[in-house]
């Protein structure tokens, strides 16, 4: 389970990172790693479950959470085997 979290966390990881390159800016400004982690942790499966994570503000969900949360629940698909 702590395996999965952390390549769930690492890809998140690398999300936040293609949004800050393209901007130009610092990749905390995206989410936090404490967002992150909460996002890894608790894999929110929609907008109500996003914006309860720490850091998640609704004008950051409609700049970049959807794009997380289909990373998400691409990683919990291939998890079971769909």
């Amino acid at each position: 389970r702590t395996q999965a979290r952390r390549s769930l966390y690492d890809l998140l990881l690398g999300i936040r990172k293609d949004f800050a390159d393209q901007a130009g800016i610092p990749p905390e400004l995206v989410f936090s790693d404490r967002t992150l982690q909460a996002m890894a942790a608790e894999k929110p499966g929609n907008e109500g479950d996003m914006l309860a994570l720490p850091g998640v503000t609704p004008a950051k969900y409609q700049k970049y959470g959807k794009v997380f949360l289909r990373a998400i629940q691409r990683n919990k698909d291939r998890r079971s085997g769909l």
